[in-house]
């Protein structure tokens, strides 16, 4: 049987209310009845019913990530980092793989704010101008990864500046004496492959 408030309240002869500030570390609740609460809570097997809570005070304690594809190399320790600081503020985290495909990132969307997730990391995989109106549509708090601003709209982004980087990489090359130089690079929709090819070609044009 599921343990609930009043039963915890009834065992120890508090209010319901007191029980729910003590399990809830509230200011005004001494620290001998805190841990009444907790250790009866504890005994009794009582566990929180989150969802009921989430609509009570609107927050979930989780956040989307929306990357490509867990399964290049470039991503596991990403999400990892991102996962660690999450727990770290015991947030959660619900993981999706657009496997860079933009329908299949806007399903996902859909589905994160469906569960009513607190905000949105997103790795865009095509023109992100179509999810980001979709966010902003909802309402929805966003960071933008591995991208370059939107010309369109005002988001925040973290992101590595890829083009000067192909471009430093490419000039350091024929600076050293090489001449046939290939780049090796993804798909041109996703944001980092386009900013790196016009850094490499940048880098060429100079030399020409």
């Amino acid at each position: 049987m599921d343990v609930r408030l009043k039963d915890i309240a009834k065992k120890i002869n508090l209010s319901e209310s007191t029980v729910s500030r003590a399990l809830t570390d509230h200011p005004r609740i001494s620290k001998k009845t805190k841990k009444l609460v907790l250790d009866t809570a504890s005994e009794m097997n009582y566990h929180p019913n989150l969802i009921a809570k989430s609509l009570v005070i609107k927050k979930t304690k989780t956040i989307g990530l929306i990357i490509g594809d867990i399964t290049n190399p470039f991503y596991p320790e990403i999400v990892k980092s991102i996962e660690e600081i999450a727990n770290n503020n015991h947030f959660n985290i619900i993981l999706c793989n657009s496997d860079y495909k933009a329908e299949k990132e806007i399903e996902h969307l859909k589905m994160l704010i469906y569960k009513r997730v607190d905000g949105i990391l997103l790795m865009p995989a095509g023109k992100k101008n179509k999810s980001i109106m979709y966010l902003k549509d909802n309402n929805m708090p966003f960071t933008l990864m591995d991208t370059t601003p939107s010309e369109k709209y005002d988001t925040n982004c973290v992101f590595i500046d890829q083009e000067y980087g192909a471009y430093i990489a490419t000039l350091f090359l024929i600076e050293n004496g090489h001449s046939k130089i290939a780049l090796v690079n993804g798909p041109l929709a996703i944001s980092p492959c386009q900013q790196m090819k016009n850094g490499f070609l940048k880098a060429l044009k100079k030399k020409i």
